[in-house]
C-alpha cells in the first residue's frame, strides 16, 4: 500500500527492522531430523500451515480494525515499535502515524498469498486492497505486501504475536477480483530449526515457545548464545551479499540473467501501473531493458530458522533526472541454492 499516494491515489505504510553482517549457510548441524519414510507430508507441516493461518487471521482482522476505527488506530496497533513507513524515505512508523490525522477514508484489503518461516518468528503476504474516499470520490486500488515478526524467544506466550514490520505496495487499476473475494495460496512448509545450540564447552539455556532447553558441550568456551549470534551476523551477512549481487547483474546483464540467477520459480514482481507479475518470465516483462540504478541495501531482516529474509534499501537512476524508489526484497533459503528471491516491490519517489 503507497501512503502518499493513498491519500492521493492510494494507500502504504512501510515499516522494517534491520541487521547487518562473510557467507554463510543455514546452518546443518541444529537443523530439525529429516522426515522418514521418504513420503507424504514432513512432520512440521501441520504446524507450518496452522501458524501460517494464524498470521493471515491477523493480516485479516488489521483491515476489520482499519475499516472500524481507521487507518491510523489499525497502523499504532499493528506495527512494529522500530518499524518504518515511507514518506519521502524512511522513517519511524509509529511516529508518523502518532504525528498526523487519520486519513479521510476506508482502507481495507486481504491475503492472497501466505509465507511462514520454520521457527514461526518471520512471514510475510499479500494482496489486493481498496481505499474508499469518505467524499464519495473514485477509489484506488493496488496490491500490498506485508513482512510480519513475532517474537519467541524471552517473551510470555501472550507476548508472542504478529506485528508489522514491513507494509508497502503498488498502485493499479481496479482487479478482476474485488478484496472479499480473496483466496489465499499457503507458501511452502519450512523446516524448524533449533534455538539452542550445541556449544564448545559449557552449558547453554534457551526458551522458546513458552518452553526451556539447554545444550552441553566440552572442549571450548564458545557459548550457544555466541554460537547464535555467529550464525545470525553470517546468513544475515549472506542475505545482503545476494541483494547486492543481485542489483549488481540487473544493472550489468540485464533482467534476464539477474532473474534467472537469484530468483525462485514462484517470484513475485510489484511495480506501479500493474497487477503482481508471478513467476520468472513475468518478472522479466516486468522489470524491462533497466540497466541505470544503482542500488543501495539499507537494512535486512532474517528468521532464526535460516529459511526466510529480506532487505530493503534505495534505487538511484545513475542518469539525470535523478529517480529515486524504495525497494523491498523477500528471500527464501533453497538448499542447494541458498537465498533466492521470491518478491520484490518497488516504490518511486520524488528526490527533490
Amino acid at each position: 500500500m503507497n501512503l502518499d499516494r493513498a491519500l492521493r491515489a492510494a494507500p502504504i505504510a512501510v515499516a522494517c527492522l534491520t541487521l547487518a553482517a562473510a557467507p554463510s549457510t543455514r546452518p546443518a548441524a541444529a537443523r530439525a531430523p529429516a522426515p522418514e519414510g521418504g513420503g507424504g507430508e514432513p512432520p512440521y507441516a501441520a504446524h507450518a500451515a496452522a501458524m501460517l493461518d494464524t498470521l493471515a487471521q491477523t493480516e485479516r482482522s488489521f483491515s476489520a480494525l482499519s475499516g472500524e476505527s481507521g487507518m491510523k488506530d489499525a497502523f499504532l496497533f499493528y506495527l512494529a515499535k522500530d518499524g518504518l513507513v515511507f514518506r519521502r524515505g524512511f522513517v519511524n512508523g509509529r511516529k508518523s502515524w502518532k504525528d498526523r490525522p487519520n486519513p479521510a477514508g476506508t482502507l481495507r484489503w486481504s491475503p492472497t498469498y501466505a509465507e511462514v518461516s520454520g521457527n514461526a518468528d518471520l512471514g510475510w503476504t499479500t494482496g489486493p486492497w481498496e481505499f474508499k474516499p469518505h467524499d464519495g470520490s473514485a477509489s484506488a486500488y493496488g496490491t500490498f505486501i506485508t513482512v510480519w515478526e513475532r517474537p519467541i524467544e524471552w517473551t510470555k506466550p501472550e507476548d508472542q504475536v504478529w506485528r508489522v514490520a514491513i507494509d508497502t505496495g503498488i498502485s493499479h487499476e481496479k482487479p478482476k477480483l474485488d478484496v472479499a473475494e480473496a483466496v489465499m495460496e499457503h507458501g511452502p512448509a519450512h523446516e524448524p530449526l533449533s534455538l539452542v545450540r550445541q556449544s564448545s564447552g559449557g552449558f547453554s539455556v534457551g526458551m522458546m515457545g513458552g518452553g526451556f532447553g539447554f545444550g552441553v558441550g566440552t572442549g571450548g568456551h564458545e557459548s550457544s548464545a555466541d554460537l547464535r549470534w555467529q550464525d545470525m551476523q553470517h546468513a544475515t551477512n549472506d542475505l545482503l551479499q545476494k541483494d547486492r549481487e543481485y542489483a549488481y547483474t540487473l544493472r550489468t546483464r540485464g533482467a534476464v540473467e539477474a532473474v534467472g540467477r537469484f530468483a525462485s520459480e514462484d517470484v513475485r514482481f510489484l511495480r506501479d501501473g500493474g497487477e503482481t507479475s508471478i513467476g520468472k518470465m513475468e518478472a522479466i516483462q516486468a522489470l524491462g531493458n533497466r540497466r541505470d540504478r544503482d542500488g543501495t541495501p539499507l537494512g535486512s531482516k532474517i528468521a532464526t530458522s535460516f529459511d526466510i529474509g529480506c532487505s530493503w534499501g534505495l534505487t538511484i537512476t545513475k542518469q539525470a533526472p535523478r529517480d529515486t524508489s524504495a525497494y523491498l526484497r523477500v528471500w527464501r533459503y533453497e538448499p542447494g541454492r541458498a537465498w533466492v528471491l521470491i518478491a520484490d516491490v518497488e516504490n518511486p519517489f520524488s528526490s527533490k
